[in-house]
């Protein structure tokens, strides 16, 4: 769906927010990457990730049969350990406050940390890319996030794009309440396309109508 919108140019905008079940999917965070989209991913708190690059190396060969090619985790490299272990060893110092959006009850502010890990690909390790912490101000509902964003990106940036998953959530709440956006019985893509186009017209004019009327 990204990639039609894109080919179409309905889309602008360059990052990609989802829960963790599009978050916990490898193949879809390399697709994502792959065509040019930078994103902020939730992803289970089982998430391993490597907190430094290991080192890895050739097993010894035994002098029978022949020499191994694959490498693995050198005896000293440390193992991978979940995004929640690793949240869970922080100093209290290394986490920030900060505000990323207005919500109806005023400014949204959480406990921020970003570090840089690797994702652990069947035990090894893989690319390096941002893992982002978060967690309400008396320190409930953790939630994690993986981005391919660039070394440089800030914590603030990333925990912007985070929150915005949190605006489209609200918004499709509404239109299923306000305009049966979830409300569709068919049996093809094209009567599937065809109720949620009208649905989202009618929650436009909504918000027009709520607009002009203030």
């Amino acid at each position: 769906m990204l990639r039609q919108a894109k080919v179409a140019g309905h889309l602008e905008g360059q990052w990609v927010a989802g829960d963790d079940a599009y978050g916990m999917v490898p193949t879809l965070r390399d697709a994502l990457e792959a065509e040019g989209w930078r994103y902020v991913l939730d992803v289970p708190k089982v998430t391993p990730v490597f907190g430094t690059e290991p080192a890895l190396v050739l097993p010894p060969w035994s002098g029978r049969g022949p020499r191994p090619t694959i490498r693995v985790l050198a005896p000293e490299a440390m193992p991978s350990r979940t995004v929640e272990a690793l949240a869970a060893g922080l100093p209290a110092a290394a986490w920030q406050a900060l505000t990323v959006a207005e919500g109806s009850r005023g400014p949204r502010t959480y406990l921020f940390v970003a570090r840089r890990v690797w994702e652990s690909r069947a035990g090894l390790p893989g690319r390096g890319c941002w893992l982002l912490l978060r967690r309400n101000l008396d320190g409930s509902e953790a939630r994690y996030y993986l981005s391919h964003a660039p070394a440089d990106t800030t914590v603030l940036t990333l925990a912007q794009v985070a929150a915005t998953r949190w605006i489209i959530e609200t918004e499709f709440q509404t239109a299923k309440g306000e305009a049966g956006l979830d409300e569709y019985e068919v049996r093809s893509w094209r009567g599937w396309h065809h109720h949620i186009t009208l649905a989202l017209l009618a929650g436009a004019f909504l918000l027009s109508v709520q607009q002009d009327w203030g």
